[in-house]
């Protein structure tokens, strides 16, 4: 298996970092996917629209909620007005802490707007695993380096795996908290994972 390179900019965003002050706060960077809001009720329900997502999970999910189902009938299917855990949320401040969620840009950005978060800075990556790097640039784009980064996901791994080079690039502690979910109504599992 090939190493990944989580800092292909490492250099140049070294060069800006070092230079950025340090403030005494603790960043909370979160995923949005299936960590503060549950697609449980998209891949588990038995009506022809959630097997047809079902069906395409992976390889043509965007293409399908794009060009089939139509993205404003996605969302009002699934997203607006739906109640969802706010352990995460309610401990953001909407001044600098962070979503940072993956894949269709369009989709993603309706997702937020529907759920009424749309208030909160927002990145969004086509992979998971350029994940790491955006945090990075965005610290750049805050203008100040954290004390302390709280990520908290349900892919895990890229943060883990590139926790020691992040660590070392910003001098910040970071904290990696994975977080499961089932339905939106239910409480969130968290575990604290490096």
């Amino acid at each position: 298996m090939q190493k990944i390179n989580y800092f292909p900019k490492r250099k140049e965003l070294e060069k800006v970092i070092k230079n950025l002050s340090k403030k005494d706060i603790t960043l909370i960077v979160t995923d949005f996917d299936d960590t503060i809001f549950s697609r449980y009720e998209q891949l588990n329900w038995t009506d022809e629209l959630s097997l047809l997502l079902q069906k395409n999970r992976w390889n043509k999910w965007n293409e399908v909620i794009k060009n089939i189902i139509w993205i404003d009938s996605f969302m009002k299917k699934f997203y607006e007005n739906k109640t969802f855990p706010k352990d995460i949320i309610s401990t953001m401040n909407p001044k600098y802490d962070l979503i940072l969620t993956a894949w269709y840009i369009e989709i993603q950005k309706a997702k937020m707007k529907a759920t009424k978060l749309e208030n909160f800075p927002i990145e969004i990556v086509l992979h998971w695993e350029e994940k790491p790097q955006k945090v990075l640039e965005y610290i750049i784009k805050i203008w100040f380096i954290p004390k302390k980064i709280k990520i908290y996901e349900d892919r895990t791994q890229h943060f883990e795996a590139s926790k020691k080079d992040f660590e070392e690039i910003t001098n910040s502690q970071l904290e990696i908290i994975f977080i499961k979910m089932n339905w939106n109504n239910w409480e969130l599992e968290q575990k604290k994972v490096a």
